[in-house]
């Protein structure tokens, strides 16, 4: 048993990498068995074809959320299992071209908030805001050619967060039902138990509100990965779309949302 404080920040840092690692098993696990249940009924001849999509593709959804004090919004950014690693080079091809031209590094996590507002220190030299809001930019434009990604959206008011989140997801299952597909969630860490809660109660809904969705939500630390990091630029974007502020219009910040187009399904907003 652990006795001085630093062994015990030790014994619990061992013990969170260890759930860690237990949830990237756990999606390992879901996709496989997904997968291996798919091939077999490919064999028998029942794939389907629909658009540019191919049927019984699994996909992986990164969720974050963006807000002030009138708006909640989320962004959800799909990323289909077969694609996952081209994606992910893409993505670290760019910043290592952003750690180039300057300086900073890889391993610095993009927060939307903090990055375009001058807040922090994001390298050994100053990066100004007007250079900062620039890469805000290119980091949008790069999330749009992401090999055949797809952005959904939702804004609602801020009271009404738990609303908007119930209408991500039926939105994302709409999508992945046209695409004949299903998925898994992997959100920001912050409300695990209330949004698991929210989930399964939906799955278990017998009107099948989310039956595409699988499992409950996967929870990570948003500096552990870059795909939810770009899903809080992506929410971020569209904030200053929706509620923009002159400190960051000046940088076209509220202009900036339109750069997902190519890949968006569009914006989930409350009935009228």
């Amino acid at each position: 048993m652990p006795h001085s404080y630093t062994e015990k920040v030790l014994d619990y840092e061992m013990k969170r990498n260890l759930t860690y690692a237990l949830k990237c098993v756990s999606i390992l696990i879901v996709i496989r068995i997904y997968s291996m249940t798919q091939e077999k009924i490919g064999q028998i001849g029942f794939t389907f074809q629909f658009g540019q999509h191919i049927g019984d593709v699994m996909h992986l959804i990164y969720i974050d959320d963006s807000g002030d004090e009138e708006l909640c919004v989320f962004s959800a950014l799909m990323i289909r299992a077969d694609k996952w690693n081209s994606c992910l080079e893409e993505i670290k091809n760019f910043r290592r071209d952003i750690q180039t031209s300057d300086g900073i590094s890889v391993y610095t996590e993009f927060h939307a908030w903090k990055f375009v507002s001058g807040r922090g220190k994001i390298a050994d030299g100053v990066v100004p805001k007007g250079r900062r809001c620039q890469i805000f930019k290119q980091t949008l434009q790069m999330i749009a050619m992401l090999p055949e990604a797809r952005l959904f959206n939702v804004v609602f008011p801020t009271k009404a967060s738990g609303h908007a989140y119930e209408a991500l997801l039926e939105g994302i299952n709409r999508g992945l039902q046209t695409w004949d597909s299903h998925a898994i969630l992997i959100c920001d860490e912050g409300k695990d138990a209330i949004y698991t809660r929210l989930v399964r109660r939906m799955q278990a809904s017998k009107d099948g509100a989310i039956d595409r969705i699988l499992e409950d939500p996967f929870f990570k630390q948003s500096d552990q990965s870059y795909f939810i990091q770009l899903s809080d630029f992506c929410a971020y974007a569209l904030l200053r779309q929706e509620h923009p502020i002159e400190s960051k219009t000046k940088y076209g910040l509220d202009e900036a949302f339109n750069l997902l187009e190519p890949i968006s399904e569009g914006i989930i907003r409350p009935n009228p």
